[in-house]
């Protein structure tokens, strides 16, 4: 079997009527600080001898899939899900953290503008764990399911409950996983690195007590050069590097786990 490469399912909240007007003003970035990057060529399995400046518009599918290509990655915006094909071996994105760290900047730049929400990381094929095949009806549907998910899945949801059918739950720790597996993440939690937060914490409380404080009243502001187009709750400006101002930050834990921050870090410090 081929070595599976890196793909990435995004939902995103922008109202279809504005996705055609957001994607030209996509297109129209500089992309070429990025491309540069060592370690965003790093995981490359090829990376373009010359570097591409602005994206590639491919045209749209007879299904209305808006198509773009740039550097080798190949861009499908639907109508419920945005789907990148990198030539990145899915085995380097997880064991580099250096490539995963170049890549989600690549991400971060591209979704902010779509009000991207969460994220699906996945390789683009798998053998199916036998333990899943009850009989030869059910692998042909798999196999109909996984090759709906990598190559023309429409829908976020539905990409996440074919996922959860063929290969079960989203692996926590995908790095430790030792089956096929996909991971799943809030749009900021994949962020790239470009958000800086320093806070001075000078009482004695009980740490349960300060992080509850802290995630209730505590302001944050960030430095203006990691504003450029790296943090997910930034205003959006285009080419633009936006103006420093403060923002609200919620640490992020288990909802489904705990009812909230304090409690977790009183049940796990």
């Amino acid at each position: 079997m081929k070595q599976a490469e890196l793909l990435v399912m995004a939902d995103y909240a922008l109202p279809p009527e504005r996705v055609p007007q957001t994607m030209a003003e996509v297109r129209l970035l500089s992309w070429e600080a990025i491309a540069r990057e060592e370690d965003f060529q790093g995981g490359f399995r090829q990376f373009p001898e010359t570097v591409e400046p602005q994206m590639d518009y491919m045209g749209t599918t007879p299904e209305g899939d808006r198509l773009l290509q740039w550097c080798g990655i190949r861009i499908r915006i639907s109508r419920h899900v945005i789907a990148f094909h990198l030539p990145v071996l899915f085995k380097t994105w997880l064991d580099y953290e250096a490539c995963r760290i170049g890549l989600n900047r690549f991400l971060c730049t591209f979704l902010r503008p779509f009000q991207c929400e969460r994220l699906l990381f996945l390789p683009s094929c798998w053998e199916q764990p036998e333990q899943r095949i009850h009989n030869e009806l059910q692998r042909k549907r798999l196999a109909q399911m996984q090759h709906k998910i990598t190559h023309a899945e429409t829908s976020f949801k539905r990409c996440r409950q074919h996922l959860e059918h063929c290969l079960g739950g989203a692996a926590p720790l995908l790095r430790e996983a030792t089956e096929p597996a996909y991971w799943e993440t809030t749009f900021f939690t994949a962020d790239a690195g470009r958000l800086c937060c320093v806070a001075a914490v000078t009482d004695t409380g009980s740490l349960a007590d300060r992080a509850e404080r802290l995630t209730e009243q505590f302001r944050f502001t960030c430095r203006p050069d990691f504003r450029e187009n790296g943090c997910a709750y930034a205003p959006y400006l285009r080419k633009k590097v936006s103006e420093p101002r403060s923002c609200h930050l919620q640490p992020a834990f288990d909802p489904k786990k705990y009812p909230d921050f304090r409690t977790a870090v009183a049940s796990e410090g």
